[in-house]
């Protein structure tokens, strides 16, 4: 395997990886939440019922600013991974596009570009997101009208698994900028003819 198909490999997986995460982060819905109360992700939140033990979801009724923030983010990621990949599968098949530096600075800024995306997104979520519930913490009209519908408030502050796996999207994201940009360090063109 030549070193052009290996760095083509591995910017490849890694960032086939970054948008499989990134998928899954984006539709997951335990981003953060209350223990045993409420888990929330960018397009739903989830109530558990406390006397039965069992959680139910929905569109968000009233959108908080963040989240729509955040879903913008995510979703202009999502279009950079999905133009990124669709220009590193070309450059697997047209050979003009093999050795081209100007592909190689599209797609360097592409993951990169995806891969800060991912990274705003969770650092919204992570700082806004701890905001809001501990909003709802302390709003006691609010936990009184939860406690009405059976969901207790008074759990602990936690980060759902749902912003890990967007970490480690961003961080593989990261690592397939990495690829590229080396990439494009190490590519010499051939040398043009000149006049005499």
């Amino acid at each position: 395997m030549s070193d052009f198909q290996y760095h083509r490999f591995a910017s490849f997986s890694t960032l086939l990886l970054g948008i499989i995460l990134n998928l899954i982060a984006t539709g997951s819905n335990s981003w953060q939440g209350i223990e045993d109360g409420i888990n929330f992700g960018l397009w739903n939140v989830c109530f558990q019922i406390h006397a039965i033990k069992q959680w139910t979801c929905a569109a968000w009724e009233v959108l908080p600013d963040f989240i729509r923030s955040a879903q913008a983010f995510c979703i202009i990621g999502q279009l950079c991974y999905i133009v990124s990949a669709v220009l590193l599968l070309f450059s697997f098949f047209v050979r003009a596009l093999q050795r081209s530096k100007v592909v190689l600075i599209v797609l360097s800024l592409l993951t990169f570009s995806a891969a800060c995306l991912v990274s705003m997104t969770v650092v919204i979520m992570g700082v806004k997101g701890k905001d809001y519930i501990y909003s709802m913490k302390s709003d006691t009209e609010l936990i009184f009208r939860y406690f009405l519908k059976g969901v207790v408030l008074s759990g602990l502050y936690e980060i759902g698994w749902s912003m890990i796996v967007a970490m480690v999207a961003s961080l593989v994201t990261f690592i397939a900028f990495l690829v590229c940009f080396f990439e494009y360090r190490d590519i010499t063109e051939e040398p043009r003819p000149t006049r005499v």
